[in-house]
């Protein structure tokens, strides 16, 4: 089964699932995907490439909460493992990726991305104080551009709070790894040539919305919960409050 969650991105879609069908790995499976549309009308296109499920979702569902509603979806579906990929994966990295080695039985596997300098900007992290910091060792919670999960974890560690943009990647990996393990790290890197780790690292951040990123208080406030931080947690979300209502009034002058 794979999953890929979408907004205004359909046209980004097709161009992975047509290099999904040259992807020798994939040919002794029999592929189901369920892509979750929001912010475009489901009339674009259709491919035949694979058994394809399209789930229209309302326009305001982004990446975190449309995610959820696929992976709640296929809870009755028939599969054994899930495959997650992020709409903004560059297509043509997929057709030479060994998928079939990131389908194994009680493993949970993510995919490193690296910028253009060959820095990695998304991929796993340990947690150090307050902050998610990148790491191969001792992996807490990954970044979920990429990953695959046999069906029962990832349905097990799905969180009941939904989240609207950003986090759920972190808390479904965080949850993922406590119960199980045995983590692969996806041995090709991915690499995204719109994002550099320069800009990740910046701590200061001019957010266009603050529902939408990871500026949303209650979001911020849920995600450190999940993590069992639970001082942390209600003076996050006053700072982030204080922020929200601060630009609020600014915005009313």
């Amino acid at each position: 089964m794979i999953f890929i969650a979408t907004h205004d991105k359909l046209e980004n879609v097709h161009n992975i699932l047509y290099a999904l069908s040259k992807n020798k790995s994939l040919k002794i499976f029999n592929i189901r995907v369920i892509i979750g549309v929001s912010g475009q009308n489901l009339d674009f296109i259709r491919l035949n490439l694979f058994d394809v499920k399209y789930i229209q979702l309302p326009s305001y569902y982004y990446w975190a909460r449309s995610l959820k509603s696929i992976i709640l979806s296929a809870q009755k579906e028939d599969y054994k493992y899930a495959i997650h990929i992020n709409d903004d994966v560059e297509a043509e990295q997929l057709v030479q990726l060994d998928l079939a080695s990131s389908m194994k039985s009680n493993t949970i596997s993510y995919g490193c991305f690296k910028d253009i300098q060959e820095e990695i900007i998304f991929g796993g992290y340990k947690l150090s104080g307050m902050k998610a910091v990148l790491s191969n060792e001792c992996v807490q919670l990954f970044n979920g551009n990429f990953f695959s999960a046999p069906k029962n974890i990832l349905q097990n560690a799905l969180p009941s709070f939904t989240f609207q943009h950003a986090y759920l990647d972190f808390i479904l990996s965080y949850r993922m790894i406590k119960k199980n393990k045995n983590i692969n790290i996806v041995k090709n890197n991915f690499y995204s040539n719109n994002e550099y780790l320069e800009d990740r690292l910046k701590t200061k951040k001019a957010y266009k919305s603050f529902w939408y990123s990871r500026a949303n208080p209650l979001d911020a406030f849920m995600y450190y919960f999940y993590l069992g931080k639970f001082m942390t947690a209600p003076i996050v979300f006053l700072y982030l409050f204080y922020r929200v209502l601060k630009n609020y009034l600014m915005s009313r002058k």
